[in-house]
């Protein structure tokens, strides 16, 4: 079996991956360019566009990355089950995200840890979803370095998702574990993210 479907989406999962780093970078950039506005007007001026440009930029590449991969897990689930339980997570996500804007989440601090906890679930879910449904294929095609570094990847993904919300949870009481929690999450998270983009393009030329 080819896995067609999965291959293409497994495409548009990685574009959408790159994407979206480089729209998170630019969002930094944008960051960074708001501390750095000078005195001089001119200068603030330039910087102010800069800033915009870069700000509306990041925006609109995370927004076509995020479509870009609901429309790769929609390909995927053609051809392997995992990519569907993906996609289940997917628009419990978006759900999550029209409850937290109809119940304004952001003036309840307690609703709104509630709904940032199940978010954090569903994007994991969706990333790990998205990984066993690639072992599932390479399992079949008997390619055991790819099935092995997909369950590497998997442990580096649930210390994560453990880690972020346990961060969130700790985070209602005056501790100082929480920060040193999240700053581990954010530090992983960029290793898993690396990591993800390296297995996603392994997963793309054992489909090709």
């Amino acid at each position: 079996m080819k896995y067609k479907n999965a291959y293409d989406g497994i495409k548009l999962i990685y574009l959408s991956e790159v994407l979206t780093l480089i729209g998170a970078l630019t969002l930094v950039a944008s960051a960074l360019l708001t501390l750095l506005l000078g005195a001089d007007e001119v200068a603030d001026v330039i910087a102010l566009v800069t800033m915009l440009l870069s700000l509306v930029g990041g925006l609109v590449l995370m927004l076509v990355a995020y479509i870009l991969s609901i429309v790769g897990i929609v390909k995927g689930s053609r051809d392997e089950d995992g990519f569907r339980a993906a996609l289940l997570f997917v628009l419990f996500g978006i759900l999550l995200s029209v409850l937290s804007a109809v119940f304004n989440a952001s003036a309840n601090p307690v609703l709104n840890g509630i709904f940032t906890v199940l978010g954090d679930v569903a994007r994991f879910a969706v990333t790990i979803f998205i990984i066993q449904a690639i072992r599932n294929i390479a399992d079949r095609r008997n390619n055991g370095a790819v099935s092995e570094h997909g369950r590497r990847l998997l442990l580096i993904a649930l210390i994560i998702t453990a880690l972020t919300l346990a961060a969130h949870v700790l985070g209602f009481f005056p501790l100082i574990v929480p920060a040193i929690l999240s700053l581990a999450a954010a530090v992983l998270s960029i290793v898993m993210d690396i990591a993800y983009l390296v297995y996603l393009s392994k997963a793309k030329k054992m489909l090709a």
